[in-house]
């Protein structure tokens, strides 16, 4: 039996300290980002393809801290596409806009769908999902205000 060997427990980690210090690392990333900015881009740029508005490095593969930042940036957009409403006077452009709107909400909604799927395809802990449904972000720079999820 090797020295490192018999100084391990039951209560030794199981993850080395660089592992848990790359983790928090990690977390730390996501906590510093907001919400508004992502909402704000996909209203004047639509809903990029799959994954590629993640800030560098981060996936929803990276973990329950990623997963709940993308959920509620998805959740986010799909509040504020509900409740927009165009004044058009001319009923032509109203209706066009409105299915518009509609055909979004649907494509919002599958990857909203896809998005939970794709994390919980990974077998999870009950503190994972905990985590992803309950964990706040901010919603802009400067702002006090931050939300942990979005109902539709």
């Amino acid at each position: 039996m090797n020295a490192s060997a018999a100084e391990q427990t039951e209560t030794t980690p199981l993850l080395s300290s660089r592992t848990r210090n790359r983790q928090s690392s990690l977390s730390n990333r996501i906590d510093s980002l907001r919400i508004l900015p992502y909402v704000d881009r996909f209203y004047t740029q639509g809903l990029p393809l799959n994954g590629s508005w993640y800030p560098e490095g981060l996936s929803i593969s990276a973990g329950a801290d990623c997963a709940a930042f993308e959920l509620l940036v998805l959740l986010a957009y799909k509040h504020m596409l509900r409740d927009l409403r165009h004044s058009l006077e001319d009923v032509w452009e109203q209706w066009s806009e409105e299915t518009k709107r509609a055909a979004s909400m649907a494509e919002l909604e599958s990857r909203i769908v896809a998005t939970w799927n794709t994390f919980l395809n990974v077998p999870r802990s009950c503190k994972e999902v905990e985590q992803v449904l309950w964990k706040a972000h901010q919603l802009s720079d400067g702002s006090a205000e931050s939300i942990r999820r979005t109902l539709p």
